[in-house]
C-alpha cells in the first residue's frame, strides 16, 4: 500500500492505504486491521471487479535523526 497509518476506529487499530487497480487504474482506499496475521490480502475493485493481492507488511522504520553539526 502506498500510504498507511494506524488509527483507532471502534477500538480497533487499522492500517489505511491507497492502491491503484492494475486492471482499470481506479484508486482504491484499503483498510486492514493491524491485528491481522496476514501479510497479503485480496482486494476486489468495485469498478471492474478485478482482484488484487496487496501487501500489508509494516512500513520500514523512519531514519534516525541527523546529529546537529557545530557552526
Amino acid at each position: 500500500m502506498s500510504s498507511s497509518a494506524p488509527r483507532p476506529a471502534l477500538g480497533l487499530d487499522e492500517r489505511l492505504g491507497y492502491v491503484q487497480c492494475r486492471f482499470c487504474a481506479t484508486i482504491l482506499l484499503v483498510s486492514v486491521p493491524c491485528s491481522g496475521l496476514l501479510k497479503m490480502v485480496a482486494v476486489q475493485c468495485g469498478c471492474c471487479a478485478g482482484v488484487l493481492s496487496v501487501s500489508v507488511a509494516s512500513p520500514p522504520p523512519p531514519p534516525p535523526p541527523q546529529p546537529l553539526l557545530p557552526k
